[in-house]
């Protein structure tokens, strides 16, 4: 059963969105400050986060980053805030989907199960049960993470150490936009200080070796003013 933490200061409104969610078949966690909700991160796992922006303790988008740093689950952002800007920082900071308040339940349940969707169902790991080798598939794209062989249509293709390092970190957040500070971060462990040249040349690089037509990138595609994501349909 997939769980669900829900970090919602109104507790009336918690409370509603968590019935519906449980009457859906999902398990429900509530939070309803900053604190407890990075309490129970750390405590427990979770399949998805509803988060809302506005907080008693800390803003939203605080836990938010604690979130990405902890892990690649989706997070959806539950606000009163109608603002586009609000919506591209939250974006660009790692949330999946933005529901503005009032909203319908039955549109929040949708959102979630499309969010679920998007995140597992184009993408599942395997484990080798020959060798017990942990396998990403994104696709027609198989990653086998103990020995760093990728395939592409079947097809092994050669890649060297960064390059398969960056992918894998793509593949383990399928369809989600990243930024070039957060795949920096994360691929060469360095803080990030506007060095775009690194991660762009990487892609570059990648793009030749998965795509069919690295000019027209269908699956590793750029997000104009936020990042790239890893595109994992049929």
């Amino acid at each position: 059963m997939r769980k669900i933490l829900i970090v919602e200061d109104e507790i009336d409104v918690a409370k509603l969105v968590a019935d519906q969610l449980k009457s859906e078949g999902f398990q429900v966690q509530m939070a309803h400050d900053g604190k407890s909700a990075i309490d129970s991160i750390d405590a427990e796992e979770f399949n998805l986060f509803i988060l809302d922006i506005m907080l008693p303790d800390m803003d939203g988008s605080e836990v938010l980053q604690y979130i990405r740093r902890k892990t690649s689950k989706p997070v959806i952002m539950l606000t009163a805030k109608d603002n586009d800007m609000d919506k591209v920082v939250n974006f660009t900071l790692g949330a999946d989907d933005y529901i503005v308040k009032p909203f319908s339940l039955i549109e929040l349940t949708a959102r979630v199960k499309a969010v679920l969707r998007r995140t597992e169902g184009t993408h599942h790991i395997t484990e080798n049960q020959v060798g017990k080798e942990t396998i990403l598939h994104c696709g027609s794209l198989e990653i086998n993470c103990d020995t760093t062989e990728v395939k592409v249509k079947g097809n092994v293709i050669s890649l060297k150490a960064k390059e398969f390092t960056l992918l894998k970190y793509l593949a383990e957040r399928p369809n989600r936009v990243v930024t070039i500070a957060q795949i920096y971060e994360s691929v060469w462990e360095k803080e990030f200080i506007h060095d775009d040249n690194t991660v762009m040349v990487h892609i570059s690089r990648l793009r030749n070796k998965i795509e069919e037509d690295p000019a027209n990138p269908q699956r590793l595609q750029t997000v104009r003013g936020l990042g790239y994501r890893l595109v994992c349909g049929k």
